[in-house]
């Protein structure tokens, strides 16, 4: 399947930030293929509250979500764009 034929994807995480920033397993799975996408596929990480932090490290390449879905809510990250840099 092409990105292109996607309307929304969501993506799990160990843990997110509230700018966007993901958690993973460091394979950077991800990351390759979410750069791929362009803008108007809407990216959603899933995440519990509990998991749901105000910061988390990042590199470079790491690519922010535009939504957070967790058990009380769905909402436009503090970051809401695609850029890899800060």
């Amino acid at each position: 399947m092409e990105a292109s034929a996607l309307q929304a994807i969501v993506i799990p995480g160990l843990a997110f930030s509230r700018a966007g920033d993901r958690l993973g397993y460091g394979a950077g799975y991800y990351d390759r293929f979410l750069s791929r996408l362009t803008p108007e596929i809407p990216t959603i990480g899933l995440v519990p509250t509990a998991l749901l932090l105000e910061t988390l490290p990042r590199d470079p390449w790491d690519i922010r979500m535009q939504f957070l879905a967790t058990e009380n809510a769905v909402f436009a990250t503090d970051h809401n764009n695609r850029e890899s840099s800060s």
